[in-house]
């Protein structure tokens, strides 16, 4: 009977972390991360510690909840449906991400590099440089 519970705890608990609701969310601030910085690829671990919960959040992560938590974001994205959720990520999850970046991309880490110059560099956890195309051999 424990392995039983244990199972569908394990099930629910999946099943809540990765659903559309849970991703979407973190989709959209991977999303904007990476216009801003088109010349990185952009992992969820930029902001969450890996093969831990999502509540784990590394350095960048931190400072991204720090300056957006007082917004209620997540609960109030999680009240709306459909349009009205698509409207709510891009005219008010998105600006908020975005504002946030700003004020993060000019502080420093302790070492005295800004964030900018970490993303950029690919120092930052879940941020690394592009591969360049390798051009085509006899051209």
């Amino acid at each position: 009977m424990q392995r039983f519970l244990k199972g569908v705890l394990a099930i629910g608990f999946i099943a809540t972390v990765l659903s559309p609701s849970a991703l979407m969310a973190h989709t959209s601030f991977k999303k904007e991360l990476a216009k801003k910085y088109p010349n990185m690829k952009i992992s969820c671990s930029a902001c969450h510690v890996d093969k831990k919960p999502k509540s784990e959040r590394n350095e960048l992560g931190k400072l991204f909840f720090k300056d957006m938590k007082s917004k209620n974001i997540s609960a109030t994205y999680k009240s709306k449906k459909g349009d009205d959720r698509k409207a709510y990520v891009n005219d008010v999850m998105n600006p908020a991400f975005n504002a946030a970046l700003k004020k993060i991309q000019k502080q420093k880490n302790k070492e005295g590099k800004t964030y900018d110059e970490l993303i950029k560099s690919g120092e930052m956890p879940g941020i690394t440089k592009k591969e360049e195309p390798k051009a085509a051999a006899g051209r």
